[in-house]
């Protein structure tokens, strides 16, 4: 089995740590740079220039100094929702990695070893991670479909005064009854297509991007090399989630959309907006490939201590 940087794997992990260590490495990266956030936040609110007369801030360095002085170094975490949001990171990466490396210890593709080719190598890790994907995707998107459909139901309940369904359960007994097992999948093709491409790209490309680098490289040529790699990943996916925003921007609206399908929708975009609306709001690639990178590198640094010091007790 492959390991990340490409090589044969002695020590193989269980699920439960790969869980465990991901979870642990997407919590870390997840917090770290929220204080950037939080800074380039606070230079956009209209409230904050009031407060300074308005005086715009001169930059980064400005608005961090100002935060400290007025607010306490604190208020650069104190961020609404943030400990739901790293716990929902944790369990989205977490099952990501795990996934991956059962994946990799089942053998289904060869994982991309030294002697193959670059080709070779990056296909089949490419293939890897999007497995983990399609996997993770199959597991809880029915869990997501049927949540969907009790907020929906909540939020009508507020006009019409009935509710459709009683319970989690009911709503997975109405949804079988009427559609069966496709019920729990309907609208999630353009989704599970942009995650796909996602993740094949950030699991492959750091794979055999790795493997081009020593075994005792350190953590910081880890990260280099998987904020490399995950911008690259944002890159080549982000103008499929561009179509699956568009697409799905209508779900709850009166107004009939004006493609009926997402190749329209991209047929749409690039005939009446041109090609660089696919990347539109793509410039915030810098801080938000940090919490990806972030994660790959802290999870490979990791599962080396981890493999190495059990391999100590063994011997």
């Amino acid at each position: 089995m492959a390991d990340a940087a490409g090589g044969t794997r002695q020590h193989q992990v269980s699920f439960p740590v790969s869980y465990a260590l991901a979870g642990v490495s997407a919590v870390a990266s997840r917090i770290a740079p929220q204080p950037i956030r939080v800074v380039r936040a606070t230079m956009q609110k209209d409230w904050v220039l009031l407060e300074r007369d308005g005086r715009p801030f001169k930059g980064y360095i400005d608005c961090l100094k100002w935060i400290r002085r007025n607010h306490g170094i604190a208020e650069l975490w104190r961020v609404p929702h943030m400990v739901r949001s790293s716990l929902s990171y944790f369990n989205v990466q977490g099952l990501h990695f795990a996934f991956k490396g059962t994946i990799e210890h089942i053998g289904l593709f060869r994982g991309g070893a030294r002697s193959d080719t670059v080709c070779l190598r990056l296909a089949s890790n490419m293939a890897v991670g999007a497995l983990a994907a399609g996997t993770y995707n199959a597991l809880t998107l029915p869990w997501q479909q049927v949540n969907d459909l009790l907020v929906q139901d909540a939020n009508r309940s507020f006009r019409t005064r009935n509710r459709q369904y009683s319970s989690l359960f009911d709503a997975c007994k109405q949804t079988w009854t009427k559609q069966g097992l496709s019920g729990f999948y309907q609208g999630t093709g353009p989704y599970n297509v942009c995650s796909l491409l996602y993740r094949a790209f950030y699991f492959g490309l750091y794979d055999t991007a790795i493997a081009s680098f020593s075994d005792d490289s350190g953590f910081l040529v880890r990260f280099g090399v998987a904020y490399a790699t995950t911008m690259t990943a944002d890159l080549a996916s982000f103008p499929a989630w561009t179509v699956y925003r568009r697409t799905h921007q209508y779900t709850h609206s009166k107004e009939s959309p004006p493609h009926t399908s997402a190749l329209g929708c991209a047929k749409h975009i690039l005939r009446d907006e041109g090609i660089q609306a696919f990347y539109f709001r793509a410039a915030g690639f810098g801080v938000r490939s940090l919490a990806g990178a972030g994660t790959l590198a802290c999870f490979d640094t990791l599962k080396r201590l981890y493999t190495s010091s059990t391999h100590t007790q063994d011997t």
